[in-house]
């Protein structure tokens, strides 16, 4: 299992609220796109391998076994 789960991925940022997040005394707000773009990959990626789908550019099959 993915060690994040289906939780979002947030960037926890002191200065830039584009690539992450900053802290407002009640949570964090900023667009988080990082966190976005880790959060797609994650879960793009975990369903490839967990279908064995994933494969390299030069093509061969990569076996990987789940669970």
């Amino acid at each position: 299992m993915k060690s994040t789960g289906d939780l979002p991925i947030v960037e926890k940022s002191r200065k830039d609220a584009f690539w992450g997040g900053k802290d407002n005394g009640g949570g964090l707000v900023g667009k988080n796109v990082l966190g976005k773009l880790l959060t797609l990959l994650r879960d793009e990626t975990y369903e490839r391998v967990r279908n064995r789908q994933f494969t390299y550019p030069e093509g061969f099959l990569l076996q990987l076994r789940i669970g």
